[in-house]
């Protein structure tokens, strides 16, 4: 049925919930911040990073910035090691490629942050692509990455192509760009 399969990372491939929030929480200290819930934070994964942290905490641009430059600071020295592999997505994930499937990772994480997870986790093997966002918040929006995927690869029948993913955003950027989704119910989203 698909020959192309997009996969989002955070709360679909991995579960990467403890390095997010203790980055999360680094970042609210050390702009002497007061601690955010954890269940605000969780909300933040999968959308922009800086209009979540507006939207949330009524940032300013230069705030925004600040919170995310401390955010990787401790996500690229310890947080992107907290994640772990969700229960069969190996198995999933080789079976795909092994049936002749295209993979590809397309996710609000930067490019270069998911594709360390990958490879930290030895599932980079089976994607084609990884595209993420820019470092300075450019291609953020989920619409803008699937877009960015799709126009990396062989120009795709798009009838044959999925986004499997665990948050709106996945859905509605699957929607936008025409084509078909799939949501997982195990990740950071809700019904």
């Amino acid at each position: 049925m698909y020959d192309l399969v997009l996969f989002d990372l955070d709360g679909t491939l991995t579960d990467s919930k403890e390095g997010i929030i203790g980055a999360v929480q680094y970042a609210m200290h050390e702009m002497s911040l007061p601690p955010a819930d954890s269940a605000e934070i969780l909300s933040y994964i999968g959308g922009p990073f800086r209009e979540e942290l507006r939207r949330a905490h009524g940032f300013d641009r230069s705030q925004a910035d600040r919170f995310v430059e401390l955010y990787r600071e401790y996500y690229l020295e310890t947080g992107i090691h907290q994640n772990r592999i969700y229960d069969g997505i190996e198995e999933l994930l080789a079976d795909l490629h092994g049936s002749g499937k295209v993979l590809a990772v397309a996710t609000a994480k930067p490019s270069e942050q998911a594709e360390t997870v990958l490879v930290n986790f030895k599932l980079r093997q089976y994607f084609g692509l990884i595209a993420g966002s820019k470092p300075m918040g450019d291609r953020s929006a989920k619409v803008e990455v699937i877009r960015y995927a799709l126009s990396q690869l062989v120009p795709p029948d798009l009838s044959k192509v999925v986004m499997v993913g665990d948050r709106c955003h996945d859905i509605l950027g699957a929607h936008e760009n025409g084509i078909d989704s799939v949501a997982v119910t195990y990740g950071y989203g809700s019904d």
